[in-house]
């Protein structure tokens, strides 16, 4: 392939929203991410780094992605290795504006 997309850089942000909602005490949390696709070892991570910081079930972490085909690949696509630090970076930002939401919910 001749375009083998690693990152080293973005031209615009790379955008990650969250809401959080709740129902008595269940906690429910949407993600849409600008990505192609977000491997489940991102997702696993999230799942268990939020559910340590608020208490929220983690098959209540729902996360989605716009399908962006100009994102970063995170590796296993396109014949590049697994970018373990890109998938880290990546968790951490889900991560945080999953809290956030949890923390400005009404």
């Amino acid at each position: 392939m001749s375009n083998p997309r690693v990152a080293d850089g973005s031209h615009d942000p790379i955008m990650v929203k969250s809401v959080v909602l709740q129902e008595g005490d269940v906690l429910l949390s949407l993600t849409s991410c600008d990505f192609v696709i977000l491997r489940e070892g991102v997702t696993s991570m999230v799942k268990t780094m939020v559910s340590d910081r608020i208490p929220i079930d983690p098959e209540n972490i729902i996360i989605g992605v716009t399908h962006n085909h100009n994102s970063p690949a995170q590796g296993e696509d396109f014949g590049i290795p697994i970018q373990t630090e890109l998938r880290r970076i990546l968790a951490e930002t889900i991560t945080e504006t999953i809290v956030t939401a949890y923390n400005k919910r009404l």
